[in-house]
């Protein structure tokens, strides 16, 4: 009897089955990234070393690789997604959440895009400058050099942190609103979600997936504006493993995601995923 309990699933509440949830809460995630280079700039500021540039050279590649792969999700199938939605909701007068908001996301929507060729700048300039100062602390006797490097480099970092988190909270406020009415019902949610994986699902299990997971661990608590729910413990980590079983069309694709999870994950977190099913299909 006692086996038998601890195989009961436990039913998994609406707010933990999000399936497009990946990317609210890889906007998180980020955020979390965007402390980490906070960080690394503090030491570089104490001690301008090859380690520590290294280190903050790192930390800054593994956040851009993955900020990447989430404007490739948006870019080719979020937005695509929401304004065939607005669209749709415009032309049979289903005004929700309103005709306004609906009319404001058509004009707003387009706009996510031409920010991310700003970022993409941005982050350009950033590349080109860790460059140089990686060169410049590699040589004797050139701390001067060094220092004005990163000195420049810094005033680039911090103007690309402001300038992406404005960015998220654009897209926040505007979408917020519009996603709780993309698509029908779950099943829709589902597809959807299962087009932005299938981009780059490959790309998403090697570099994003155990990221955001990671990242996701330092999140003590997080309001969520769309469910009013506020999501504490190891909910928030349910809810994203969750993510990728339901974009998952079979077992066998979706157990590269779990086995990374495991690998990330402690056993008592493990333990409660499989209480809500989370491992299986």
């Amino acid at each position: 009897m006692a086996d038998e309990k601890q195989q009961e699933i436990k039913p998994l509440p609406p707010y933990l089955f999000r399936p497009t949830a990946i990317m609210r809460l890889f906007h998180e995630a980020a955020r979390e990234g965007f402390k980490d280079i906070s960080r690394c700039l503090s030491e570089c500021e104490k001690s301008l070393t090859q380690e520590s540039v290294n280190t903050l050279v790192g930390t800054f590649n593994e956040l851009l690789i993955c900020i990447d792969i989430h404007k490739n999700h948006e870019d080719n199938a979020l937005y695509p997604a929401v304004v065939k939605s607005i669209k749709e909701r415009l032309e049979n007068k289903n005004y929700v959440p309103s005709k306004e908001q609906l009319e404001n996301g058509l004009k707003e929507v387009p706009s996510f895009g031409e920010e991310h060729k700003v970022d993409h700048e941005k982050l350009h300039r950033i590349e080109s400058g860790l460059s140089s100062l990686l060169e410049a602390v590699q040589k004797k006797d050139n701390a001067a050099e060094s220092k004005k490097n990163f000195d420049s480099l810094s005033v680039e970092f911090n103007a690309w942190l402001k300038y992406h988190e404005d960015h998220l909270k654009h897209e926040e406020s505007v979408l917020a609103p519009l996603m709780k009415n993309v698509g029908a019902n779950k099943q829709d949610k589902v597809k959807i979600a299962r087009t932005l994986l299938a981009l780059n699902r490959d790309l998403v299990l090697k570099h994003q997936f155990g990221y955001v997971l990671k990242q996701l661990l330092k999140v003590e608590t997080w309001f969520c504006p769309m469910t009013k729910h506020e999501y504490k413990d190891n909910e928030i980590l349910i809810a994203y493993v969750n993510c990728f079983r339901a974009m998952s069309e079979t077992q066998e694709l979706f157990q590269p995601f779990w086995d990374k999870a495991v690998e990330i994950l402690n056993d008592e977190q493990v333990k409660e995923l499989k209480s809500y099913g989370v491992d299986k299909k």
